[in-house]
């Protein structure tokens, strides 16, 4: 009976503890579905974001070979005005 009583509290408490260890693990597989989802969310903004600086850089680029060929325009025509 001292034994059986024994077995009885070791019993308990190893189901106790497999208990919490599978609403841990539980908790667990939850938040990597969550970190997989943030993930996905993250990677498609990133590929916009990548586009968008993309042809930012083009445009600036684009902007500024406007600005030069404007400044040399302007220099060549106030340069013909003085001579």
């Amino acid at each position: 009976t001292k034994d059986q009583h024994a077995f009885e509290l070791m019993e308990q408490s190893l189901k106790s503890e497999i208990k919490h260890a599978t609403e841990e693990a539980d908790e667990a597989k939850g938040g990597i579905a969550k970190a997989g989802e943030a993930k996905s969310t993250a990677e498609g903004e990133l590929a916009v974001t990548t586009k968008d600086l993309a042809a930012d850089v083009q445009s600036l680029a684009d902007i500024h070979h406007q600005c030069m060929s404007r400044a040399e325009d302007f220099e060549a025509e106030t340069k013909s005005r003085g001579e």
